[in-house]
């Protein structure tokens, strides 16, 4: 997560995020919070988000804006935008 701390370029067009459904709810908080705060993303910005179907993610996203929802088996993909 620090290289991303260092942003030498310019924002992402699309991000994608496929965590191991495992991971702590503290550590995706870290990642979405360093992608808002360190111009990763922007309003345009597309952020991709898979995760276990029946994790509660809504403490992790923060402000976030769920563009889009879809549901595959057993995991679920949110669309995701910034907050302008």
């Amino acid at each position: 997560m620090d290289i991303l701390k260092k942003n030498n370029f310019t924002c992402f067009d699309y991000v994608f995020l496929d965590p191991p459904y495992k991971i702590s709810r503290s550590i995706m908080q870290k990642i979405f919070k360093t992608l808002q705060n360190n111009n990763i993303i922007d309003g345009d910005s597309l952020m991709i988000y898979e995760f276990f179907l029946k994790r509660e993610i809504s403490d992790e996203i923060g402000n976030l804006i769920k563009v889009k929802e879809s549901s595959f088996g057993d995991k679920k993909v949110l669309y995701l935008k910034k907050e302008v």
